[in-house]
């Protein structure tokens, strides 16, 4: 693994102009922001450096993309919008998307608040679609030279977007880390999200305490893993995931876990 650091069509200028020498990034990528990001793949290419996009966009009426519903029209909307993103990492020259493993319960955004309008499901359906998905996604990628790389989810939703809401979080049954497991040992390969893990395991409250919880979850998935997502989070500790970073200013707001803990939970991956 290399390390990189994440930019967007808003922020790369800033991030890569500014005499930082970085040789690998992951970008969020939004069709709705398509026209910003061609500058940015230029740059990538003038100077070498290389890529992995991040699946970020939404389906049409601000609903969540999500691989595991019942609901047939999200779920194929779905698999064809995460279609796309892999043709423009093709295209482009990236080598991998991460892409959100999604939740059973369709979320969507209405006036910023995260409600949510799916069928619910079981656990058990919920994994053959989303199994049956995800290879449908892996031989796509492949043809395209592509690797689609899974990514553990959060225990919540947030409350709302626009600004970020952590007040309360939303239950859309996002899939467990026991799924992502199982998947890896199926062979898809995996983005782990550190602040995700802890995330998720604040909600389900494991017997031997959450460090312990999430050093265990890692040794898991590490096997599986072929991108990290580097990250903390700070309180409310309500399950939902604050994207916050290793500044003293994230520290001093009590963010997990500490950079000791950190580099521990990175020993796996090496």
């Amino acid at each position: 693994m290399y390390l990189g650091i994440k930019v967007g069509p808003d922020n790369w200028r800033e991030k890569l102009l500014n005499g930082l020498s970085v040789g690998h990034v992951e970008i969020y990528h939004d069709f709705d922001l398509d026209d910003d990001y061609a500058p940015l793949y230029a740059w990538l290419r003038a100077n070498g450096v290389r890529g992995r996009l991040h699946a970020s966009s939404s389906l049409p009426g601000e609903v969540m993309a999500t691989l595991g519903t019942p609901d047939v029209e999200v779920r194929e909307a779905s698999i064809a919008l995460t279609k796309r993103t892999i043709d423009v990492a093709a295209e482009n020259g990236l080598d991998g998307v991460v892409v959100h493993s999604g939740s059973y319960l369709v979320p969507r955004l209405n006036e910023g608040r995260v409600e949510v309008i799916g069928p619910d499901t079981s656990s058990e359906e919920g994994r053959r679609w989303l199994r049956e998905a995800l290879a449908e996604l892996a031989d796509y990628g492949r043809a395209r030279g592509v690797e689609p790389l899974i990514e553990n989810m959060p225990g919540y939703e947030f409350a709302g977007y626009g600004p970020m809401d952590r007040s309360y979080g939303v239950d859309v049954r996002f899939v467990t880390v026991q799924t992502l497991c199982e998947l890896g040992e199926a062979g898809f390969s995996l983005c782990v999200d550190l602040a995700h893990l802890y995330t998720e395991l604040m909600v389900a409250q494991r017997a031997n305490g959450l460090h312990g919880s999430v050093r265990e979850a890692v040794a898991q998935l590490a096997p599986y893993a072929r991108h990290v997502h580097l990250s903390t989070v700070t309180p409310p500790w309500n399950g939902t995931d604050g994207h916050s970073g290793f500044l003293e200013s994230d520290y001093a707001l009590g963010a997990i876990p500490e950079r000791a803990r950190l580099l521990a939970l990175l020993e796996p991956f090496a």
